[in-house]
């Protein structure tokens, strides 16, 4: 596995932890405003910014290939850039880049 995918699924597991953690809770149980606050899952192994995402979001567009990431923090090579928020960006990994060697 490549060093850069490895560092994004480090985050999204950390991410997900703490969505696992607010499992039993619906987002009917939390005000139409209730933002979480996570670390971004960008490539770069240097990076522990945090961004905020409506809970509700989060648990729509995640999966093993999507992640959520500071503005910028992409590498258009590697990863599509799927929307964009001015808190956070939400990019899917090539599937045909993940066989290539790459790092930052």
């Amino acid at each position: 596995m490549n060093k850069l995918l490895k560092n994004e699924q480090e985050f999204a597991k950390l991410n997900q932890q703490i969505n696992n953690a607010t499992a039993r809770i619906t987002v009917h149980d939390f005000p139409a405003d209730f933002v979480m606050g996570l670390y971004c899952e960008c490539a770069n192994k240097a990076c522990l910014e945090r961004l905020s995402i409506p809970f509700g979001k989060y648990r729509s567009v995640k999966d093993e290939l999507t992640f959520v990431v500071k503005p910028e923090h992409y590498l258009p090579e590697f990863e599509n850039l799927e929307s964009k928020t001015p808190d956070y960006w939400i990019i899917r990994k090539r599937p045909e880049k993940l066989q290539k060697p790459f790092d930052v």
